[in-house]
């Protein structure tokens, strides 16, 4: 295991190639992190319900955003996701005008700073004229 600040720890593979040496918010990796137990850590889950045919428009500003994000200080992850359909029975109906948006923060404050940001207003405003509602989850790891 290794420390690293604001991380309780973080297992390593040694030797792996082709993954950047620095991670999302400013971490050095210096291998892959296989499982990491971020102290305080958020997981956020906002499902993003668009309006119809905007799906396209909306992931264009998203992707635009991402690399702004990941900038941040204790941005862990920051990514969307779609539908997938699949012939799973347990599946929920393939939602063609939704967005997941996936998150990973170090902490609350983290968070709460990364909400504030100006480009997370700029992008606010790009993205209000295709957006029918926003759900937000903010979790923490089950102990």
């Amino acid at each position: 295991m290794t420390q690293v600040a604001g991380i309780s720890s973080v297992r390593t593979l040694q030797g792996a190639s082709g993954f950047p040496k620095e991670g999302a918010g400013g971490y050095p990796i210096d291998s892959v992190l296989l499982a990491v137990v971020y102290t305080g850590m958020i997981h956020v889950l906002a499902t993003i319900q668009l309006q119809p045919g905007q799906r396209s428009a909306f992931l264009k500003e998203f992707h635009a955003l991402i690399p702004l994000v990941h900038a941040e200080h204790g941005c862990i992850e920051y990514g969307s996701a779609v539908d997938c359909p699949t012939k799973i029975s347990l599946q929920a109906p393939v939602e063609a005008d939704t967005v997941v948006v996936i998150e990973k923060w170090v902490d609350e404050a983290a968070l709460a700073a990364h909400l504030e940001a100006p480009h997370m207003g700029d992008y606010r405003k790009k993205v209000q004229g295709f957006v029918k509602s926003v759900t937000i989850r903010i979790l923490q790891p089950s102990k």
